[in-house]
Formats: C-alpha cells, sequence, structure tokens
C-alpha cells in the first residue's frame, strides 16, 4: 500500500467552533422529524440520516475514544434512528429506479413487469413507512436536544484537540485507502459497498474541515463526491438486483404471469453486466483519487 501523505489541514478547531457547529447541526437535525410525522417525502428520510451523520460526526471529534457514557448515549440514538429509517429509504431508492425503468421500457411485457414490481413496492413502501413514522412517534425529541446541550455546554477543551482533529482525518483516509485495496484484490459487492461507506466516513469529516475555513478540503470533496456518485449508483443498481431476486422468488409471485418473469429476467441479466462492467472504471477512478492524496506536500 502506497504511503499516504498526511493532512494538509491548517486548521487547528477550536472547542468554541466545534460546538457551534454542532449547536447548528443539532437544530438542523431536530428541525426534521416533525416533517415526517406531517409527510412520507423521501427527502425528510434522506434528510434526517445525512444531518445525522454530520451530528454524530462532530460528537465523534469533540470526544474522541475513550468516550464518556454521555457521548456514547448521542451517538447510539443517532445511530438508532438511521437504522430504524434505513428499510424505507433503501425502498425510495428502489422506486427511483424503478420509475427509470418504466420510463425506459418499450415493450408491453417489460413495461408491465416493471409496473407489477413498482406496485409491490409501493404497497411494502407505505407498510414500512408507518412503522418507521412510529418509531418517529416514540422519539423524545426535546430529551434529545436537552441531553446534547447539555454534553456541549459541560465539554471541556480537549488539549491536542487540533492533533486529535488531524489524526482522525488521516485515519479516515488510511481507512479508505485499505478499504480501496480490499476492493481491488476481491471486487465482490460487499468490498465495493465498505469503500462506499468508507468514502462517506471521509467526505463527513472534510465537510466539516471546509465548514471551518480549509480552502484546500474543498476540491477534496468535490473529487470524491464525483466518485462517491458512482459508487452509489452501482450500490443502488445492486439493490435493486437483490430486490427483485426476493421479488420473484416469493412463491406463487408471477404465477399469472410467466412473461413477465422471463422479462424481468432477461432485464436483471442485462443489469448485472453492465454494474460488472462498470466496476472497473470505478475502481481506476478511485485509485487515481487516492494517488492525488499520496502525492508529497511541495
Amino acid at each position: 500500500m502506497s504511503t499516504l501523505r498526511k493532512s494538509k489541514a491548517t486548521i487547528e478547531p477550536s472547542q468554541k467552533q466545534l460546538v457551534k457547529l454542532a449547536r447548528r447541526r443539532l437544530e438542523k437535525y431536530v428541525s426534521i422529524p416533525p416533517r415526517l410525522l406531517v409527510s412520507d417525502r423521501a427527502n425528510n428520510l434522506h434528510d434526517i440520516r445525512v444531518w445525522g451523520r454530520r451530528l454524530q460526526q462532530i460528537v465523534r471529534v469533540l470526544y474522541p475514544k475513550p468516550r464518556g457514557g454521555k457521548s456514547r448515549r448521542i451517538i447510539r440514538s443517532l445511530r438508532e434512528v438511521r437504522r430504524d429509517l434505513s428499510t424505507c429509504r433503501n425502498l425510495d431508492v428502489t422506486l427511483t429506479l424503478l420509475e427509470e425503468k418504466l420510463d425506459s421500457a418499450s415493450a408491453g411485457t417489460t413495461r408491465d413487469a416493471w409496473d407489477c414490481v413498482r406496485e409491490y413496492t409501493l404497497k411494502l413502501r407505505a407498510k414500512e413507512f408507518a412503522r418507521a413514522r412510529k418509531q418517529v412517534r416514540r422519539m423524545d425529541t426535546n430529551d434529545f436536544i436537552q441531553k446534547t446541550q447539555r454534553l456541549l455546554r459541560a465539554g471541556k477543551a480537549e488539549n491536542g484537540l487540533g492533533s486529535n482533529f488531524r489524526q482522525s482525518l488521516d485515519r479516515s483516509l488510511t481507512q479508505w485507502h485499505e478499504a480501496l485495496d480490499q476492493a481491488k484484490s476481491k471486487c465482490d459487492p460487499e468490498c465495493l459497498h465498505s469503500l462506499r461507506l468508507a468514502g462517506k466516513r471521509l467526505r463527513y469529516r472534510w465537510e466539516l474541515l471546509a465548514e471551518l475555513g480549509e480552502g484546500d478540503a474543498k476540491s477534496r470533496i468535490k473529487s470524491l463526491k464525483a466518485l462517491h456518485d458512482k459508487l452509489g449508483v452501482w450500490h443502488d443498481r445492486h439493490v435493486l438486483s437483490q430486490f427483485l431476486e426476493e421479488f420473484i422468488g416469493r412463491p406463487n409471485s408471477l404465477r399469472d404471469h410467466p412473461d413477465f418473469y422471463r422479462a424481468l429476467e432477461l432485464e436483471m441479466e442485462s443489469d448485472r453486466r453492465d454494474n460488472d462492467a462498470a466496476i472497473g472504471g470505478i475502481l481506476k477512478q478511485a485509485e487515481n483519487f487516492c494517488l492525488r492524496q499520496t502525492q508529497p506536500v511541495a
């Protein structure tokens, strides 16, 4: 593995700066649950998961390991919300892809098959969102706000906070590089998914750096986002393929429409080929991105 350069970050974040950003992210995060109780719009599910990760990221920076019980509870609460909404979010992504399939389908049988899958998915999504909404109703948002604010008020300036912050950036880059090595050696869906998750963690750290005023972070975020978008498309198609396998594998699911089964099988095979063909380009782009991060600092 190439020797990674250390972070070029020149920002030395203070406790005051980080707490200010944390409160801004807390405000954004807690504004979303009420919207989920009013509307089932997909962007609300996406937003609460994204802002939960961003808030969790800054809590991790303020309270590095070994963490106390209060910070662990905040992080656990944020994770539980994302977990409760993950299935519904996956179904939203699947529905978006199904709409694309319907728009591009020309043959009547293929369109009817995709429409059948879409109707099934809509019913599943409605059921799953109803379950997720119950979880949201159980959230004690006021209690979460109070606990988080107490945590932020009670925080004492850490010795070497800036050094810990830079080390966390370097550690995230190292983990991303290790995930890339695994993906190149095995080239399987699990390793590509791990690379995607490592990229998310790295991107959130750089976003925090950019918010603190580090100009170099913005160009890194742009490059990583371009790569992450391609990984996201690959992952979404993989999730759709798994979903279709489960759909047609249900007992008697297409008993009255064997032609739908054949049409979906052909579509699935075509998608698998396209996804497999895309892996090489994604890994090449990831390797080029990684090489830019390992160049010695002038």
